[in-house]
């Protein structure tokens, strides 16, 4: 069976290694709050950069809703270790280097933002280009919609 990351579907767990290679799964994420899953090819391009920062910016307004921000980047473990270490970045970074997460997302060209709720229900999936990527004041009114 196909999986579909529509929106109101419920997000298909998934194992990815983050920067220390600890395997993380999606739900210990959502089952804390919103989780907000950002798919890039490669963590290391500018317009990914760009977009870290704009979250970044908008940081602590995620946290004040206990939303998670997932990085999902076909980047092996230890350059996505040395990006967030010399970027200082507080999110979480997860590899997927074949694609095959991001494939089962959807993710169309491969640069993606998703937000999933609590429940682990989609309740937002966009497929970008990579200079049209989400901004974070758009998602955090998302964030805030759920947490209502």
């Amino acid at each position: 069976m196909q999986y579909s990351a529509l929106v109101g579907d419920v997000a298909q767990d998934f194992s990815l290694p983050d920067t220390e290679g600890t395997i993380r799964r999606l739900a210990e994420f959502h089952q804390v709050g919103p989780t907000a899953l950002l798919f890039t090819p490669s963590a290391c391009s500018w317009p990914s950069r760009w977009q870290f920062w704009n979250y970044l910016r908008h940081y602590d307004a995620f946290v004040r809703f206990a939303t998670e921000l997932v990085v999902i980047s076909g980047d092996a473990v230890n350059d996505l270790r040395r990006l967030q270490a010399r970027l200082a970045l507080p999110f979480v970074f997860l590899s997927d280097p074949d694609g095959r997460i991001a494939e089962r997302y959807e993710t169309g060209l491969g640069a993606a933002t998703l937000l999933i709720d609590r429940r682990g229900i989609i309740r937002y999936h966009q497929n970008e280009p990579w200079l049209r990527r989400t901004p974070a004041h758009r998602l955090l009114k998302l964030v805030r919609q759920i947490a209502a």
